[in-house]
């Protein structure tokens, strides 16, 4: 079977064409989007009009609440108001499993955040050497489930690296992985949009790449 990928208007006479496509065999994918951007872009409240159409959209909450850190709950509970009521939120870090459910749209927020989690529970910190197989492991296990999930799902990442080179081993850990990361779920997805001062600019595709999960775990560029 040939796949294309074709994006139409929603109307009337777009869903009887679809209607048509499928009886005739064709199978219908819904879209996966990775929306990337700097701290303050927009690229989260513009993740979250992609999805404005819809009732009822799973909120996938990467981040952990801490009731000592009053900053950090303040931008948790910014960012419940701002999303319809009809939003279900689901707080989790097996991002993998929740995407491979049947259900309503899905929104990540945020993979720098899953990463951030993921690097605590691997000791990746520590022992980043020892912990590279198992953490790629979970980034190669996250981008397959976007690719083969049968929601709409719009993920929101961060985008690091322009700068500087980080001062610690920590820092270069962090920028490292989630540059790959990024690029492992990139591949998975249909579109890749960069926010810029809340404005947003579609990246073409990676040249030869697959359109699925894995990358070299380590960059020939990283320092």
């Amino acid at each position: 079977m040939t796949r294309i990928v074709v994006d139409v208007p929603d109307s009337p006479e777009s869903r009887r064409l679809l209607d048509q496509l499928s009886g005739l065999g064709a199978r219908q994918r819904p879209a996966r989007t990775l929306v990337t951007g700097g701290a303050r872009s927009g690229k989260s409240s513009y993740a979250e009009a992609l999805l404005g159409s819809f009732d009822h959209v799973d909120y996938i909450a990467t981040s952990q609440r801490n009731p000592d850190d009053p900053e950090w709950m303040a931008r948790i509970a910014a960012h419940v108001a701002r999303r319809p009521k009809s939003w279900n939120t689901v707080e989790t870090l097996d991002v993998a499993q929740v995407l491979s459910d049947d259900g309503s749209p899905a929104l990540v927020d945020c993979l720098g955040v899953w990463l951030t989690r993921e690097l605590d529970v691997t000791d990746a910190w520590q022992r980043p050497e020892q912990a590279r197989p198992e953490l790629q492991h979970r980034i190669d296990e996250l981008a397959t489930a976007v690719a083969g999930s049968p929601r709409r799902v719009v993920l929101v990442t961060n985008e690091v690296g322009s700068g500087v080179v980080p001062a610690t081993q920590a820092g270069r850990t962090f920028r490292d992985w989630l540059g790959i990361l990024n690029a492992s779920v990139a591949d998975a997805c249909d579109e890749v949009l960069l926010c810029v001062a809340g404005r947003a600019l579609s990246l073409p595709p990676r040249p030869g790449g697959p359109h699925g999960a894995g990358t070299d775990p380590q960059p020939k560029d990283a320092i």
